[in-house]
């Protein structure tokens, strides 16, 4: 490696380290939010909460890592040419093409380490926070519930308020209940609430005791039941997604299923899309336009990537989509307009 490609790498490598730095802690002060009323409620510990934001920002490390590297490279040739430094390098013979195989260098480096989070560490940490979710629920019991608050199931269909716990058996009483009914929602009030043994698969239950229903405008609805089993809301550790998220590569080498073949494909995408976005960020780098516009079309064109990429990525799941072309063709297309812009902007015989 030159004198010149070395010292373009540090140039881009110590910003990109800070600017990766940032969006995690970032991310992790977002991520946070989900959990916090949980703990404050108890029913999530802090030492979970604290897991929780751990494994979430190791699974978005995959696109923040390529979202830092777009940002840093911008920048970071934006600054250089600033400087009039680019300038003189392109005076002593290291043209465009030749710092772009210098930057290379960095560009590869962010690559293989996006193909270890994305192949696996995301679905370890899936699987971690699987496992996670069902010992909260196995553990979970009435006496978690605090009086004088409200709790959501994890369906998100029955919302119920809890008046005031007793002190001899644990049990619940002076509940308040919302229930997502068709065709409209009903409200109701029970007595008492019991909790209901562990099942093998699916959240615990909870049974409340001498129903009554009402209507959602507060008129009574003449509906009685002495019975009326629901989910017991627990806290919502668990991200959007299936469990195909938490299966091993090599497992989903052997699946066919339209879900697993497109987690299977955005897994083995990402470290060429990392590549590519390095090189994508190099072209709008030493685009001698204006800043502001320049920065703006840049950013437009990540974004434009990533959106069409999770499109993509939704269609094989949905099976609208086949295996070929999959997610294949974004970042085929992706490196086609790369190639040829380079080949138009820059001089690769030039050195």
């Amino acid at each position: 490696m030159l004198l010149l490609d070395r010292y373009l790498v540090r140039e881009m490598a110590k910003p990109f380290l800070l600017v990766l730095t940032l969006l995690c802690l970032v991310f992790a002060a977002y991520s946070a939010t989900d959990f916090l009323g949980d703990a404050a409620t108890g029913l999530l510990a802090a030492e979970s909460v604290a897991r929780l934001v751990l494994y979430k920002t190791a699974i978005a490390l995959e696109t923040l890592l390529p979202l830092s590297l777009f940002i840093t490279v911008v920048f970071s040739l934006g600054r250089l040419d600033r400087r009039r430094e680019l300038v003189a390098m392109n005076a002593c013979g290291y043209s465009d093409g030749r710092m772009a195989r210098g930057a290379a260098f960095l560009f590869v480096v962010a690559a293989l380490v996006t193909a270890v989070l994305s192949l696996w560490l995301r679905p370890a940490a899936y699987r971690s926070i699987y496992a996670l979710q069902a010992r909260v629920v196995e553990e979970l019991t009435l006496d978690d519930l605090q009086d004088s608050r409200f709790y959501e199931s994890l369906d998100g269909k029955e919302v119920f308020y809890v008046g005031k716990r007793d002190g001899t058996d644990g049990a619940l009483s002076r509940i308040f209940l919302w229930i997502e009914h068709d065709p409209q929602p009903l409200v109701a009030v029970a007595r008492r609430a019991k909790l209901l043994p562990v099942t093998d698969e699916g959240p615990r239950r909870v049974v409340l005791q001498d129903l009554r229903v009402f209507g959602t405008l507060g008129r009574f609805s003449g509906v009685r039941s002495g019975r009326f089993v629901c989910d017991l809301p627990v806290p919502r550790v668990l991200p959007v997604g299936y469990k195909r998220k938490a299966a091993s590569t090599s497992h989903l080498l052997s699946s066919s299923r339209p879900k697993d073949v497109a987690e299977l494909q955005w897994r083995l995408t990402r470290p060429w899309s990392t590549l590519l976005v390095g090189f994508l960020a190099f072209l709008f780098g030493r685009w001698r336009g204006q800043r502001f516009s320049g920065m703006l079309m840049a950013l437009g064109a990540f974004v434009a990537y990533y959106q069409v990429s999770i499109v993509a990525r939704n269609g094989v799941e949905q099976g609208a989509i086949g295996a070929v072309p999959g997610l294949w063709w974004v970042d085929g297309l992706l490196a086609l307009i790369v190639v040829w812009q380079y080949r138009v902007r820059t001089h690769w015989g030039r050195t």
